[in-house]
């Protein structure tokens, strides 16, 4: 518009270094410099919209599928390769000498049959197959032959006694390009180490989908084993570059002594040639083209996604994870009362106003943004491997005695390295994303280096603790031991980046297009999307052109579905252009339309042009779909309910009539005497032997009179112990008590979300009562009213114009009806009817009930079901089909009359019901857009 271009203008004369007079006026504009680029009121983003337009409005080409596609492919590469190997382990030994070979051989198996023009055949992600020469050193390190690995198809592997040696971290590799010369610089062995060197050029495909750790997108992490003694008992992992655990198969022992089981080996040397596969400034923790803790719920930053936000994104790729993998990530079976680190935390607020909860790892990961800041709190200052300066700076004392290394996270302190921020106290900004204010207060480890529980850290107290809360079932975002397992595959590195996307569409499409082109682009320089590579053959020629990035997951995603990437990306992304347009309300006659636009031309009086006819284009467009609306129909089962008897333990407090196992003498028993009623333990109070306090949530006995102080308390000291199993509490049983009742599970359709979206009732709805017929409903009798006769409270009578009544008290007739005595009844009455009470009035919240859970009553069911369909009506779908056959409305009230009605009739667990008012007749309305409606 006129008015922007005039500010436009008078922000750059205004914003002109030296500048003498005012904008409009007079002013010595012409003497400055006259920098076009400080006007202030028509900017350019860094980011330019055509990529994400081009992705948004590709039919074909999606970026979250791609990305999906692209995690499938190579977790079924990755397992292919182990379920090739642990067969070939079976019958051969695997060993550091011989890995290499057998690892290729095992790629040449799993790749049998593919061709060069199959998905990922360019992705590089590591050398395999016998297209390599030997490359020897002499004493100096300088190679026999100029080795270039910055072409990404070129790759090196280095073999000692102990295996394949890492870049950068075993060794660095320094070309002379003037020389063409190649020096090899050992960091932990000696030239002498060296058995083999292999260097592949124009490496054969491995057919191994990308990982964003490939393009960039995530720092890699050091592919070796480790310890985990986060664990209930301490675990070996294999951690892969993307930060992956996969469960080591090598005994403690086999580890100790350097001989692993061979399937171990395999797995390893998978990883650490696509560790070094990986480009060095891909690797290099100084640059973030993209930073994922931008999306990583943190209690000391604000995100501009939410928790809830981020959790609800990824739950919908979690849930059809443990769809495939048919896991109920909801069990809780590995609780121990008597072991803080496997309780689930009621949720708790911060006091920056976030509810967490849940597993201890759920709490530390929110607040220190590891699990294992004993072992690596460099990560709390977003390193992915121990910086080389780590131990000389800070020693390996990670205890709270370190002041000056917890000192330095907390202030956010980097002291050397790229990412130095000491120096002129850079720390200090206010830009400072590694600041954790507050951390000293609630360091994580104690004087000795262990983990402290989030109770003694002081986030909880553990004396609020309910029983059954902490032994509840999982929900996602609570790190239960599934939930965990998936965040520690391989799947949740391509899930970030999915949510990446979703939070931040513009600055993730232009950024990791092509990533080299980011990492590489000046300071200051904005993309052009003309010089941002498809990954693709090169138009009209054999050669490759191999892009790092998004367009990569893109290209291959088509090959998958048999479309050409070339036409569907290169071609189209090359061709597409912006161009000025006009939404309009309704159909237009191309032929008689007129279009004007606002001009300034300060030789004119006229502020308006016509735009020429041969200029305009009228066209049809239909876009993408902008939202994606569900449904599914409901599945209820009847299942035991939850009798899950759990050992007595010593000091817990029960509640009356709970069902326990005593280990002693091997019997259940049931709680007939009150435990709750024991006063709480008090400081400086007089105590007998024998007295019962509760204290932290349990029960203690005094073991000899004493007085007691501020300073010992019945956890710790020898004057008190936890309370036994006291036979007097306890009725014994005569065996294992059997499940006498039954519940109701809900389940549906939806693989991605896995779960239902629901309206609850308000506080102010009204009821209404829903009654239907059952198997065993029969007609209550009906007689004649006579006169002078008894009739009973209850009883039913038709008179002679064939109304019904029914008696409201005992009475004997008289000579004419006794109205007073009766109430009239409008429809024919039934005995062992099915009923249920729901209430109707949706409050103003969505509520999010997960497959799997579990409601006792069939008013319970009923409201869900009410609930349920009131949010399915809210986003459109319509439930006004009339039954014929029924002379009943196909609606949510009809499927609670079919599930009352079943529930009467199938008492035994294992009875299920599907439920749902449309099949064919599917109806939905959309405020906005058209519906396109596709079954699964």
């Amino acid at each position: 518009a006129f008015s922007e271009v005039f500010d436009q203008f008078r922000s750059i004369i205004r914003n002109q270094p030296f500048l003498k007079g005012t904008a409009l006026t007079d002013n010595n504009f012409r003497d400055t410099i006259q920098d076009g680029s400080l006007g202030t009121s028509i900017l350019k983003h860094s980011s330019p919209m055509l990529p994400l337009m081009f992705a948004n409005l590709s039919d074909e080409a999606d970026v979250v599928e791609s990305i999906i596609s692209a995690k499938d492919y190579y977790n079924n590469f990755k397992s292919s390769l182990i379920v090739a190997s642990d067969e070939y382990n079976r019958n051969n030994d695997i060993t550091n000498e011989n890995v290499r070979d057998i690892f290729d051989d095992i790629v040449a198996s799993v790749n049998s049959g593919r061709r060069k023009t199959d998905p990922y055949a360019y992705s590089y992600m590591f050398a395999t197959y016998n297209k390599y020469t030997n490359v020897s050193f002499d004493t100096s390190g300088v190679a026999s032959e100029f080795i270039d690995i910055d072409v990404d198809s070129n790759e090196l592997y280095i073999y000692t006694a102990d295996g394949l040696r890492l870049i950068d971290i075993d060794y660095r590799i320094e070309n002379d390009t003037s020389t063409l010369t190649t020096t090899l610089v050992p960091l932990t062995f000696t030239v002498d180490d060296i058995v083999e060197t292999r260097y592949y050029q124009e490496m054969e495909p491995s057919f191994c989908a990308p990982t964003p750790m490939k393009f960039g997108l995530d720092r890699p992490k050091r592919p070796e084993i480790i310890k985990d003694e986060t664990y209930l008992s301490d675990k070996y992992f294999i951690i892969g570059h993307d930060g992956s655990k996969f469960l080591a198969y090598s005994t403690e022992d086999q580890i100790n002594s350097g001989i692993l089981d061979g399937r171990d080996l395999i797995v390893l040397e998978l990883e650490k040639r696509i560790y070094n596969g990986i480009r060095p400034e891909f690797k290099d923790e100084s640059k973030f083209i993209i930073n994922l803790s931008d999306v990583t719920p943190s209690y000391y930053k604000e995100l501009s996604a939410t928790k809830e936000f981020v959790e609800n994104v990824e739950f919908k790729f979690f849930s059809k994870w443990c769809n495939d993998n048919n896991i109920n990530y909801t069990a809780n079976d590995t609780f121990d009362i008597n072991n803080e680190l496997t309780y689930n935390i009621p949720s708790f607020e911060t006091d920056n106003g976030i509810s967490v909860g849940g597993h201890w790892k759920s709490i530390y990961q929110y607040y220190y943004g590891t699990v294992t800041p004993n072992k690596s709190p460099w990560e709390m200052l977003e390193f992915k491997i121990k910086p080389s300066w780590w131990d000389s700076e800070y020693g390996n004392d990670y205890s709270s005695n370190n002041t000056q290394m917890w000192s330095d996270i907390e202030q956010g302190i980097v002291r050397q390295g790229v990412r130095e921020n000491l120096a002129f106290d850079a720390y200090k900004s206010s830009t400072n994303r590694l600041r954790k204010d507050g951390l000293m207060q609630i360091l994580p480890v104690d004087t000795n280096g262990d983990l402290r529980t989030v109770s003694d850290i002081g986030l909880v107290d553990s004396s609020s603790f309910n029983y059954y809360q902490i032994k509840r079932e999982w929900s996602f975002g609570e790190f239960g031991p599934v939930e965990q397992a998936w965040r520690n595959s391989s799947d949740y590195s391509f899930v970030k980046q999915a949510l990446y996307y979703i939070v931040k569409p513009l600055q993730y499409i232009t950024e990791a297009w092509d990533t080299e082109l980011s990492f590489n682009l000046p300071v200051g320089n904005v993309h052009k999307p003309s010089e941002m590579g498809v990954h693709s053959f090169v138009e009209n020629s054999t050669e490759f052109n191999y892009v790092a990035g998004v367009s990569q997951w893109l290209y291959s995603y088509l090959q998958v579905k048999n479309l050409s990437g070339e036409r569907l990306l290169r071609d189209k992304f090359y061709e597409t252009d912006i161009q000025l347009s006009h939404k309009a309300g309704g159909f237009i006659d191309s032929t008689n339309i007129n279009i004007s636009t606002e001009t300034f031309n300060p030789r004119s009086d006229s502020t308006v042009t016509n735009i020429p006819s041969e200029d305009i284009s009228v066209l049809l467009h239909e876009s993408k779909d902008l939202t994606t609306e569900t449904y599914s129909g409901v599945l209820v089962e009847r299942v035991d309910a939850d009798k899950t008897f759990y050992n007595f333990n010593e000091g817990q407090i029960y509640d009356i009539n709970e069902v326990v196992y005593n280990t002693d003498d091997k019997n259940y028993y049931k709680l007939v005497s009150e435990l709750k009623g024991y006063p709480d333990w008090q400081a400086f109070t007089l105590y007998a032997s024998g007295r019962v306090v509760k204290y932290a949530n349990r029960l203690y006995v005094c073991l000899e009179d004493h007085r007691s102080n501020d300073q010992e308390f019945p956890n710790n000291s020898s004057k008190w112990k936890l309370r036994g199993f006291v036979t007097n509490d306890w009725a014994l049983l005569t065996g294992k008590p059997s499940a006498k009742t039954t519940y109701f599970k809900v389940y549906g359709y939806d693989l991605y979300d896995s779960g239902f979206r629901t309206i609850p009732a308000s506080d102010t709805s009204r009821d209404i009562e829903i009654t239907v017929p059952t198997v065993d409903s029969k007609q209550v009798p009906v007689v004649d009213w006579e006169p002078n006769k008894q009739f009973y409270t209850g009883q039913y009578v038709r008179i002679n114009d064939g109304n019904l009544f029914v008696c409201r008290r005992d009475h004997v007739s008289s000579e004419t009806f006794d109205t007073p005595q009766w109430s009239r009844s409008d429809k024919l009455p039934f005995t062992n009817m099915a009923t249920v009470n729901v209430k109707t009035d949706g409050s103003d919240k969505v509520s999010f009930v997960p497959y799997g859970t579990v409601f006792r009553t069939t008013k319970e069911v009923s409201d869900f079901l009410m609930a349920y369909g009131r949010y399915l009506e809210s986003r459109g779908w319509k439930f006004d089909s009339f039954d014929k056959n029924r002379n009943k409305f196909k609606n949510w009230k009809l499927s609670i009359e079919e599930f009352i009605r079943w529930a009467y009739e199938n008492k035994s667990a294992g009875s299920v019901i599907g439920l749902s008012p449309i099949s064919e007749d599917i109806k939905f309305s959309s405020k906005h857009g058209v519906p396109s409606i596709t079954r699964n």
